[in-house]
């Protein structure tokens, strides 16, 4: 996977509504939710993760699309929770996986891209899938318990929780690691 910067973000209109992505050379550009554009990555394959965020210091969300070969949606991810402030840090981002953090409580979230598509049901706490009753290509999102400082060589977690912990356990001023 590499950083790519193709695609520009068209605000939404004065009467509101979605804002929208474009790629030139694009048609039609794309809705998506957010209003800040993060990150952009391309995929061995060509397929692209875009990273959109909301913009806002009291209630942050994230939203992560893959975007198939003809810009279109093949899956979404999104995150947000109420009074919870975001900012996204890559940690690794390998052939078909991100390592990140978000909600400023030193989780590292670990997303993941499937060859092909499978259902999945269960995310991290203030994680959706757009579309929750369809096949996905975004993996299980796990978490580590792990301030990146904790983490052992490329980027695994060297705690003794590793992957698994909610993002509720991860959301109390305690860091989850520190009653281990």
């Amino acid at each position: 996977m590499k950083p790519i910067e193709e695609y520009s973000l068209v605000p939404p209109g004065k009467k509101g509504g979605r804002a929208r992505i474009r790629r030139p050379g694009q048609a039609q550009p794309l809705e998506v939710e957010g209003a800040l554009l993060e990150a952009q990555f391309e995929l061995e394959d060509g397929r692209r993760l875009v990273w959109l965020s909301d913009d806002s210091p009291y209630d942050e969300g994230l939203h992560i699309y893959l975007l198939g070969h003809e810009d279109t949606v093949e899956d979404s991810i999104h995150a947000g929770a109420d009074f919870a402030a975001g900012i996204v840090k890559f940690r690794e981002v390998g052939e078909w996986s991100v390592d990140f953090e978000f909600f400023l409580n030193a989780v590292v979230y670990h997303l993941g891209v499937e060859q092909a598509p499978r259902f999945r049901l269960r995310l991290p706490t203030g994680w959706r899938y757009e579309h929750p009753l369809i096949q996905h290509r975004l993996e299980k999102l796990a978490t580590s318990c792990c301030t990146a400082s904790q983490l052992g060589p490329r980027g695994k977690p060297s705690c003794a929780k590793r992957r698994g912990a909610s993002m509720a356990a991860a959301i109390p001023l305690a860091h989850p690691c520190a009653s281990a």
